[in-house]
């Protein structure tokens, strides 16, 4: 790969930023599972069990095996063998959704980085492995309009690292891989799918990260600590 300062010297460059959502972007106040405990409260079904019920769901949903959020509900009440109305799941996703809403937090550089990105007429496309819930989740985040797209893995059916989601948003953005940065916190093997379709792959290591965290993360060609390292990156 040629030096990041002959890459940024092509007027092309950098064209797009695909960018991972959760603990890249945005993260949950007391931890994923929070909002299962009120779930399971609502049902009157222990957590464990809920949670459970919850994980053999989850591969199919973020591969878009359910069409929306209520059918995925109904898929977990059938399993935990409780009521699977209609009206009984809508109100377990209404309060699931709701739980994680007022849980959510956006890291303090995301929206002062993806604003100076929008400023310099960079595209932007946020590629998350997610489930049905969350484009309702995100798009009351406060960032979801800085984006030039929204790609969830439920809605086209790939997951990172698998080429095709990296490919579609790419498609979206009009961009060539060549032209465009991937940044992720290293999840899902994201940073070795971001490389094997060419794009210049940024592990984003917020959380204090290990002296050989580079090392698990082989494909990565550079590692920040926040997004405003990004920015600093591509100034140099």
């Amino acid at each position: 790969m040629s030096s990041l300062q002959e890459i940024l010297n092509e007027k092309t460059f950098p064209a797009g930023i695909l960018i991972d959502m959760y603990h890249t972007l945005v993260y949950e106040k007391g931890g994923y599972g929070n909002a299962s405990v009120y779930v399971a409260d609502f049902l009157g079904v222990p957590y464990r069990e809920y949670q459970k019920a919850r994980v053999r769901t989850y591969q199919a949903a973020r591969r878009g095996a359910y069409p929306n959020a209520l059918a995925r509900a109904k898929a977990i009440l059938a399993n935990l063998h409780l009521n699977a109305s209609d009206r009984y799941a809508e109100l377990m996703v209404r309060l699931e959704i709701k739980c994680r809403i007022d849980n959510l937090e956006v890291y303090s550089d995301c929206e002062r980085v993806l604003k100076e990105l929008k400023n310099r007429r960079i595209k932007l496309a946020l590629v998350s492995n997610a489930t049905p819930e969350w484009r309702t989740i995100f798009e009351h985040s406060g960032i979801s309009h800085l984006f030039d797209r929204l790609i969830f893995s439920f809605e086209i059916g790939a997951v990172k690292p698998d080429p095709p989601i990296y490919l579609h948003a790419l498609e979206e953005l009009k961009c060539l891989s060549s032209q465009c940065f991937f940044i992720g916190d290293g999840a899902d093997q994201e940073i070795e799918g971001a490389h094997s379709v060419g794009l210049v792959s940024v592990l984003l290591s917020r959380q204090s990260p290990s002296s050989d965290q580079q090392t698990q993360q082989p494909h990565a060609d550079y590692q920040i600590s926040s997004l405003d390292e990004f920015l600093l990156l591509i100034d140099q």
